[in-house]
């Protein structure tokens, strides 16, 4: 019997609720009370809707199923209202849908220093349905079992993490290797992508599957993954070049990562797909890491001595995905991530010393999802470009945002 997973959402950036950018503590599962969300529920005609059902997500980014947790549903009151008080820090989901298959989504950012949250009013529109399913039989050799991977959703509305390992599997008595995951999204075009997940050394590596579908309103989409372990015997020439690239920036920094697959190194086909630096020791970027030009993601995470990044990253031109999370040196950006004209998202999270908006940001007009943590009140200049490009016209959300924001660092 397959395990079925329920579990709506992560993080939704562009329909609003408190800041999908100010930095809040985490928890590994502690319950702590931290505040009362409320909100009023209407249909398309602006009529409260009486009886919708209100889940409360968190999800840690931790890779760890057991840190996944979800509060039982309410149901809002003849008025439309609802209230709850939240024992979850971090990012919250709040996903509402009613009898008809109608539904929403707003997020709430929560940290201890919270006490009400008012989502204001949310109006429910048509979704639509979509089933996932992993099989991750592909993976179970007689090898030593993969740790860790990620499966990650995305559209300009929506963004799903969903994190599974190898316990999920062999803690199960009935040994099943297929899971279900049923979500309601809105209308749009999303582009699916499972991952390995790079924190330790891991073995095997599976290779990354990706592909985008088009979901439209009230539309039931089935879809299925089955990642492959990869053969160590049988890299291609162009492959293992492109392993020794990123075992040379490794060396660059003093790093010691010669395994025939390097930690961070996702692979896509014949090539290095993903690269994740995962590692304080990393300060130096090479000009040399635009040999990697089959490069679609690219994430660092806490390189605590990282100021920026070479102007040779604007030769990745395959790259989608660029990601900053706890780089808490990055002072700036070069002018040449202009030329990136398939990158659509674009991440900076968990601290930096920036004081400003790199001046490339501006530029950046492929991109359709930014989520970057201001730990500065912005300019006039800013607060123009995050209604329009971080929150695109959601003047709700950015208000939310922006007050936070004040509350926080000040009034100038």
């Amino acid at each position: 019997m397959k395990n079925l997973v329920v579990l709506f959402l992560s993080i939704v950036v562009l329909s609003c609720s408190s800041s999908p950018t100010v930095s809040a503590p985490e928890t590994g599962g502690t319950s702590i009370e931290v505040a009362m969300i409320k909100g009023v529920v209407v249909d398309e005609q602006n009529r409260p809707v009486e009886g919708a059902s209100i889940s409360f997500i968190s999800q840690s980014m931790i890779p760890d199923s057991s840190q996944q947790s979800t509060i039982d549903s309410i149901k809002s009151d003849e008025n439309g209202k609802f209230s709850e008080v939240i024992h979850l820090l971090g990012t919250i989901g709040v996903v509402i849908t009613d009898s008809s298959g109608n539904g929403a989504f707003k997020p709430c950012t929560l940290s201890t220093s919270d006490t009400i949250i008012d989502l204001d009013t949310i109006k429910l529109e048509k979704m639509g349905s979509l089933e996932m399913t992993l099989d991750l039989s592909g993976l179970i050799g007689s090898e030593p079992f993969f740790d860790q991977g990620l499966f990650f959703v995305w559209s300009k509305q929506f963004s799903y993490n969903f994190y599974f390992d190898s316990t999920m599997i062999l803690n199960n008595k009935e040994k099943d290797t297929s899971f279900v995951i049923n979500m309601k999204v809105p209308a749009g075009i999303y582009d699916f992508r499972l991952n390995p997940m790079y924190l330790f050394s891991m073995y095997p590596k599976f290779e990354i599957v990706d592909t985008t579908i088009k979901i439209d309103a009230g539309e039931n989409i089935q879809v299925e993954f089955t990642p492959k372990r990869l053969s160590f015997d049988s890299l291609s020439d162009s492959l293992n070049k492109e392993l020794d690239v990123v075992r040379k920036i490794y060396e660059l920094n003093g790093i010691s990562n010669s395994e025939k697959i390097p930690d961070g190194a996702g692979i896509l086909g014949n090539h290095v797909g993903q690269l994740i630096f995962p590692c304080t020791e990393l300060d130096t970027i090479p000009d040399y890491i635009s040999e990697l030009n089959h490069l679609e993601w690219l994430r660092f995470w806490n390189s605590d001595s990282l100021k920026t990044v070479p102007k040779s990253i604007g030769d990745l031109k395959n790259l989608q995905m660029l990601e900053f999370r706890g780089c808490t040196s990055l002072i700036d950006l070069p002018a040449e991530l202009e030329n990136l004209t398939n990158l659509k998202i674009v991440w900076i999270q968990g601290g930096t010393s920036l004081k400003k908006l790199p001046e490339v940001i501006y530029n950046l007009s492929s991109v359709e999802r930014f989520d970057i943590e201001f730990t500065w009140l912005p300019s006039e200049r800013e607060k123009e470009w995050a209604l329009k490009r971080m929150f695109h016209g959601d003047k709700e959300a950015y208000d939310i945002w922006l007050a936070k924001l004040v509350e926080i660092y000040g009034t100038k």
